[in-house]
């Protein structure tokens, strides 16, 4: 039996389980009596052949692969090539963003970090899903434009935590300057989390302008562009489990990418952002 199988209360418990919930913080969300959710989960188990909530997630991972490279391998064939357009769809739903976030999460490895991700922190832990995509004949990671990111920007204002400040539609200077108001200021979920995160790294949010940042909802990553109030430029991945439109779990966000935007390169996706944090701490300091 696979994951996709299961039905009803069997299929949330097994969705907790891969986000990392515990059985007795399953049992206070699902409102039922500890033992109870123990013995469903056992019997969840047995179903799907593993034995515990490690190898489950490993089976799903494994399972949502197999069904993300089908599609992808049919839109290949079909097309010739792998530009996925925007807002395409095929029988399973959109396809355009799951290939713009494998482009993103590949890409961006490269851009923030060295090496590979922490376990834990990959699209799809325990598969090598980069090395099937390069075995795809037709595959490509490049797209026409030269960076993924302009892409991704496109889509940030389709999140709740972009919706709720209201910036749809606004210009780039509009748009830094609301989302550094919610990053120094809010409340909501997740700028205290995140603001806790980058304290952390020595950075003041007080004194530090948010000037790029991409929520999205078909990956569990926002990256991020600081700028401190030395004018220093900082690039961040944050990693979460769950959808932005249901952010229960954002308290527990992780850092799990983080270094300083140096070289010209590194800073290019973003230099218009960065030269308008820069000119908004600048007056800030007069």
């Amino acid at each position: 039996m696979e994951v996709g199988d299961l039905e009803g209360l069997e299929f949330k418990l097994v969705q907790e389980l891969i986000e990392g919930f515990s059985a007795p913080e399953i049992a206070q969300r699902f409102d039922l009596p500890e033992r109870a959710t123990r013995a469903r989960i056992r019997v969840v188990f047995a179903k799907l052949g593993v034995s515990n909530a490690r190898e489950l997630r490993q089976k799903a991972a494994t399972e949502d692969w197999r069904h993300t490279h089908a599609r992808i391998r049919a839109f290949v064939e079909a097309h010739g090539h792998s530009r996925v357009p925007e807002d395409y769809q095929d029988e399973h739903g959109p396809l355009d963003g799951i290939v713009g976030n494998i482009r993103l999460h590949h890409s961006g490895r490269a851009w923030l970090g060295e090496g590979p991700p922490p376990p834990g922190s990959q699209m799809y832990p325990g598969v090598d899903w980069e090395a099937d995509l390069d075995r795809l004949p037709g595959w490509s990671w490049e797209v026409d434009d030269p960076s993924e990111f302009p892409l991704m920007r496109s889509r940030r204002h389709a999140t709740r935590v972009i919706r709720e400040l209201r910036l749809e539609g606004t210009d780039e200077a509009d748009y830094v300057r609301g989302v550094t108001a919610g990053f120094r200021t809010s409340e909501e979920r997740p700028w205290p989390r995140i603001r806790e995160l980058l304290r952390d790294k020595g950075v003041d949010p007080s004194a530090s302008v948010l000037a790029d940042f991409f929520p999205n909802r078909h990956a569990s990553y926002f990256l991020g562009v600081i700028v401190s109030a030395d004018r220093r430029a900082f690039g961040f991945c944050l990693m979460f489990s769950g959808d932005p439109e249901h952010p229960a779990p954002w308290d527990r966000i992780k850092l799990f990418d983080w270094r300083e935007l140096s070289d010209r390169e590194d800073r290019k996706p973003h230099e218009e952002q960065i030269r308008i944090a820069v000119r908004l701490l600048e007056k800030e300091s007069t």
